[in-house]
Formats: structure tokens, C-alpha cells, sequence
């Protein structure tokens, strides 16, 4: 089981809802509050981990959770091309302004996990993986502790204190915002 961007899933969740925020419907957001939206980047920036889960209780193989399902971009799409058709159709906006949102979160996700060890970006018609650096070699248990020392780990730093400095960036405006109004 890989965890090399497991950390910089939610900061990246978090990058991606505030430009969604500033830039995609920002008149209308279709009464979603600012931390409704948030929260919907959060867990959907971390969905396709979900498999994580499944590993822990019900699969003790020492293979990547990157094989399976939820770490298959064909399956995403399908299953976004039908909720996106239907919605478009049937559902609020709201639903479909959501779901564009969920989708983008997920695949960005995905490209995240590209990085280091690959995904199987054509299953189930090929299972080659497509990634930046091949997987870590070693014994598995060991490959965790090489993570930290590999160069790829720069990256998801960088993620990470990008969000962190945009937090910061955003709550040092909402602090001298409410200073002025006072």
C-alpha cells in the first residue's frame, strides 16, 4: 500500500475548493456556504482512498490499494459521465454544480497518485501503469520509510505548505476585514 501523497490529498482537496470558490460560479454558488463547500473538497479530494479501508479489514495482501477499483480513472469517468448525463436532466443544479466539483476533486486526486508508482490509467483494457517514478523498490514494509527520503516527497511538501500558506494568507484577510468593520 503506497501512502505517498496520502497527506497531500486533503491540502491539495483544499487548493483546488478554494480556486473552485473564487473562480467557478462565484456570483451563484446555489446557497452553498463557504464551509459546506469545504467539506464536500475535503472528503471528495480523498475519495478514491476509500479503498484504503477495504485493504485494512478485508484484504491483508501486500499489494498496492492502487489496484484496485477506486483507483481505476476509466471507472471514475463512467461513473461521472452517468451521474453528470442524468443530472443534467433530472437534478438541481446544485446537484450537478456538486458533482462537477466531486469529479474535479477526484481526478485530481488520481493525477496526484500518478506521481509516484502509477496508475492503471487504462483498465480494464490494459494494466500497465502510468506514473511519473516507478514504484519504490524494497520490501514493502520498508518502501514506507523511503518515501521521506525519496525526492518525490518535495513534491507533496510543496502542496502541503502551498495550502498552508493560503490558509493563512485567507484568515489574515478575514481577521483585518473584521478589524476594519469594527
Amino acid at each position: 500500500m503506497s501512502k505517498k501523497v496520502i497527506l497531500a490529498h486533503p491540502a491539495a482537496g483544499y487548493l483546488i475548493t478554494a480556486f473552485w470558490e473564487s473562480n467557478v460560479n462565484k456570483p451563484d454558488r446555489f446557497g452553498l456556504e463557504s464551509w459546506q463547500l469545504y467539506c464536500v473538497g475535503f472528503v471528495a479530494a480523498s475519495l478514491p482512498d476509500v479503498d484504503m479501508v477495504y485493504q485494512l479489514i478485508f484484504d491483508p495482501r501486500e499489494v498496492s490499494h492502487r489496484l484496485y477499483w477506486s483507483h481505476t480513472p476509466i471507472y471514475w469517468l463512467a461513473i461521472f459521465l452517468l451521474v453528470l448525463s442524468f443530472l443534467s436532466f433530472f437534478g438541481k443544479k446544485v446537484h450537478l454544480y456538486l458533482a462537477r466539483f466531486v469529479s474535479v476533486q477526484v481526478f485530481a486526486h488520481l493525477v496526484l497518485d500518478s506521481v509516484v508508482g502509477g496508475l492503471r490509467w487504462f483498465f480494464p483494457w490494459s494494466a500497465q501503469r502510468y506514473g511519473l517514478v516507478p514504484s519504490l523498490p524494497g520490501p514493502y514494509a520498508e518502501r514506507h520509510l523511503r518515501i521521506l527520503f525519496h525526492w518525490t516527497f518535495l513534491f507533496e511538501v510543496v502542496i502541503i505548505v502551498a495550502a498552508l500558506c493560503y490558509f493563512m494568507q485567507r484568515q489574515k484577510r478575514a481577521d483585518e476585514a473584521i478589524e476594519s468593520s469594527m
